[in-house]
């Protein structure tokens, strides 16, 4: 009886988080791992259980000590909150990598591991994890995407590509050749910069040609996974062209309908970009080869590699899904990974980012008050680093790197007075205080203001 009460109380949560209600009015922050389980490194011997891609034994014990130290990073990470630990994520994301397991006959232990990192990407260390990030998640539109993906980094693990490059980089440490070229550099009295530069691009030029001959292996077998599940193999084409488009800049943001009031306006030349003059000299000759240090091959390309692969398996797509488990989960995951890069950016006090990526979350959630709540919180707390001349600590510098609507809001920090953005501030929670003061951060805030 217990364990049929538990059961229910388990789908009634499902049913809860699979409502999209929950995300237009207001969000819950989920559950994330609080404490790592850390061994001392004989205990862990004990219980690991690897296949080696050498016979060198002195080579397995290098290679073991490298999973340990894993093992402590992934126990910090953990006690760091950087893993997200939502049953519903975990089971979603479990059941797309055990159909994968299940049906190629897989006997490996695996687990997968959903960070909170804001990058689109997912990866694997060699230590039977596959890790994805919510950055990636939040960006995915059907389920046979995360199969595809979860068989790529899958992939990584089964064709040892990790521990490969650590024994290609453990003797290349003792090539002799390499020896001496550091020596030479160390000895020479003119020049060294130059001579570093072009050992270093050298060898990073090497390991980008490894890397990229592993992820064209590793989408090549995630379509030979893939293809004995259920799932559609052709979204692994729709997931490459999400990928090609990850950086595209096309967030819209329109700063002054939620910054502005009859009271105060956004000066134009906040937001307008002011061209750079300076100059650092010839940079081309201290660049590298763009194309050579690429650790990934072009998406174009992978794209066609893709598509001439399931051309040659002589793919059926009768009887395949975009779909296994519920659409209405799925956007589930999806919605949360959402609502959690702002939980990450929050935590790593990233506050120009909560305020940004809150504002471009409310073209799709334009009644979310947990969005309203984090952009005073962010402002409140930029307001609070410009009075105390700590701003630095919080923001980054505007760079080509970012959005454009990122970089806008960037310069209005940078080139409002500090009585500017104050008022700024101010009008900001005055205007929303009604939607928001229920919460009790904004009640201090607000209380803050209203005592001067």
């Amino acid at each position: 009886m217990k364990h049929i009460k538990l059961v229910l109380l388990f789908c009634l949560l499902l049913c809860n988080l699979c409502s999209t209600g929950q995300y237009k009015s207001d969000y819950t922050p989920v559950k994330y791992s609080s404490s790592g389980n850390k061994m001392n490194e004989s205990a862990f011997n004990k219980k690991l259980s690897v296949k080696y891609n050498t016979v060198d034994q002195a080579m397995i014990k290098k290679f073991n000590k490298y999973l340990y130290v894993l093992h402590r990073g992934y126990a910090a990470g953990a006690k760091s909150k950087q893993y997200i630990e939502e049953p519903f994520m975990k089971k979603y994301l479990k059941n797309i990598l055990d159909s994968v397991t299940i049906h190629n006959g897989l006997k490996e232990k695996f687990e997968i591991v959903c960070t909170r990192y804001a990058a689109p990407n997912a990866f694997n260390m060699g230590d039977y994890k596959l890790y994805i990030n919510i950055g990636l998640l939040e960006q995915l539109t059907n389920e046979s995407q995360v199969a595809f993906l979860i068989c790529h980094e899958l992939s990584h693990q089964l064709l040892f590509h990790v521990q490969d490059h650590f024994i290609a980089q453990e003797k290349r440490s003792k090539d002799k050749a390499v020896k001496k070229e550091i020596r030479d550099i160390n000895k020479a009295k003119y020049n060294k910069l130059d001579k570093t530069f072009q050992f270093l691009k050298n060898y990073n030029y090497d390991f980008a040609t490894y890397s990229r001959a592993n992820e064209e292996s590793a989408d090549s077998m995630a379509l030979v996974l893939l293809r004995k599940t259920d799932y559609d193999l052709r979204e692994g084409i729709s997931l490459m062209q999400i990928l090609d488009h990850a950086d595209d800049d096309s967030s819209k943001i329109d700063y002054t309908k939620y910054l502005e009031n009859n009271a105060h306006s956004l000066k134009p030349e906040w937001l307008i970009a002011k061209k750079n003059t300076m100059s650092f000299g010839n940079k081309k000759a201290m660049e590298f080869d763009k194309d050579s240090i690429k650790t990934h091959p072009d998406i174009p390309y992978r794209i066609k590699m893709i598509d001439s692969q399931i051309a040659l398996l002589k793919f059926e797509p009768t009887g395949k899904h975009i779909f296994m488990q519920s659409n209405a989960l799925f956007d589930s995951v999806v919605h949360t990974s959402k609502f959690e890069i702002i939980e990450t950016y929050l935590f790593r006090k990233r506050y120009a980012a909560v305020v940004y990526y809150a504002i471009l979350l409310l073209n799709e959630f334009p009644e979310n008050n947990y969005l309203y709540k984090n952009i005073a919180i962010g402002l409140s707390e930029i307001n609070k680093a410009i009075k105390k001349h700590t701003i630095q600590n919080f923001i980054p510098i505007e760079s080509d790197d970012f959005s454009e609507g990122y970089n806008q809001l960037l310069r209005i920090i940078d080139r409002t007075t500090v009585d500017e953005f104050d008022m700024l501030c101010q009008h900001y929670v005055t205007r929303y205080y009604a939607r928001i003061s229920s919460y009790p951060e904004i009640q201090t805030i607000y209380n803050g203001f209203t005592k001067k």
